[in-house]
């Protein structure tokens, strides 16, 4: 499996959640963390037919297997926050 082939499972998973409408990827961006492929994802949503949510999702191939770097928060919230999220997925390390 790719990194590409997780990130879509993962997102297509999310896709399928009753409780989150007006599902939209706003942006998709190929990065290296730590020398490690990577790509980020944000999500526009609603949930529960009332919170407008944002998500940024780091996805992260190392050798052996992939992780998440998951942050949710009000769609508002996501503009004042994306340089901290930032600092903090840059602050990923595998632990052995």
């Amino acid at each position: 499996m790719k990194l590409d082939d997780y990130q879509e499972i993962i997102i297509d998973q999310m896709k399928s959640n009753d409780t989150i409408t007006d599902f939209k990827v706003t942006s998709e961006e190929d990065l290296t963390v730590n020398g490690f492929a990577a790509k980020q994802t944000e999500i526009h949503s609603v949930i529960n037919k009332s919170i407008n949510a944002a998500y940024q999702i780091t996805f992260i191939e190392t050798k052996d297997r992939f992780y998440q770097v998951i942050f949710w928060t009000t769609a508002k919230q996501m503009i004042s926050s994306r340089g901290d999220l930032s600092k903090i997925v840059s602050s990923f390390r595998e632990m052995k």
